[in-house]
């Protein structure tokens, strides 16, 4: 079927959205966000009851991950999908350092640390959390 009219969405629900940054390490992080015929990114969408889509590079120039849904749901869902990057990050020698433009492994896309950081749709850089202390 088509797909379903932009806008509105059911009350409560929010839009929220990370960058995986550009280039071949986008891919490939955006490969094991979306899995196989996208059998990890369907799983995930069950699991948390967030919608969850993934730009291509043509979209933008940049992978972004883009989550809508309740907030509870787009929270699950962030904490999934940032832990598969994480995961991946970390497998790959990215060591979430100050080791920019080591080997061409540059911090880029909405990353602190291995950490993707999710921020409202709309904002153009991760919201600072403001809920719970951050204290530490």
């Amino acid at each position: 079927g088509g797909g379903g009219g932009g806008g509105g969405g059911v009350a409560g629900e929010v839009s929220r959205t990370a960058s995986l940054g550009s280039g071949q390490e986008a891919g490939r992080m955006a490969s094991i966000v979306i899995g196989k015929a996208g059998a990890t990114v369907r799983a995930l969408q069950q699991e948390t009851g967030a919608n969850i889509q993934i730009s291509s590079e043509r979209d933008y120039t940049d992978r972004r991950i883009v989550l809508r849904g309740q907030p509870e749901n787009v929270e699950k869902a962030e904490q999934k999908i940032a832990n598969l990057c994480m995961e991946w990050r970390r497998e790959n020698g990215y060591d979430g350092g100050e080791e920019e433009g080591a080997g061409g492994v540059a911090q880029q896309g909405s990353f602190l640390g291995n950490q993707l950081v999710f921020y409202n749709a709309g904002d153009e850089k991760p919201a600072a959390g403001g809920d719970g202390d951050e204290g530490g």
